[in-house]
């Protein structure tokens, strides 16, 4: 593994400017500007939905989710056709479709999910 993925509730803490609230092992590696950790297009995409539907609620206008990406110094990953086909194996366990996408996309890429999900817990591509 090469470096980390930000999950989309990392990407949200820091947004909503409550990273604080994030276990002290995330915010360490967050601080270290050593890593660049890289945010995949789900997540916005994630966010976009979730704050159209009042299940989110973002301290920032969504349409400003293109700036602030590369303004906290991170990469955005495109989604590949290779991302989606990993989806179909049978890991992760997991039935949340955003959650499979980002798993695809560390497996694609070499990555670690930084999370905060309990329900990902223990998985081989989570930090």
């Amino acid at each position: 593994m090469s470096g980390y993925l930000l999950d989309t509730n990392i990407l949200i803490a820091l947004i909503n400017q409550t990273q604080n609230r994030l276990p002290r092992r995330i915010r360490e590696l967050l601080a270290d500007t050593a890593l660049k950790p890289v945010v995949s297009v789900v997540s916005p995409w994630e966010i976009s939905i979730k704050s159209a539907t009042g299940k989110l609620k973002l301290d920032e206008d969504v349409n400003a989710l293109g700036a602030l990406i590369p303004a906290y110094g991170f990469s955005l990953l495109p989604m590949t056709i290779d991302h989606a086909l990993e989806v179909a194996h049978p890991e992760p366990a997991t039935r949340d479709p955003f959650d499979r996408l980002l798993l695809a996309v560390c497996a694609c890429e070499g990555l670690k999910l930084l999370t905060t999900d309990t329900h990902l817990a223990g998985h081989r591509l989570v930090y």
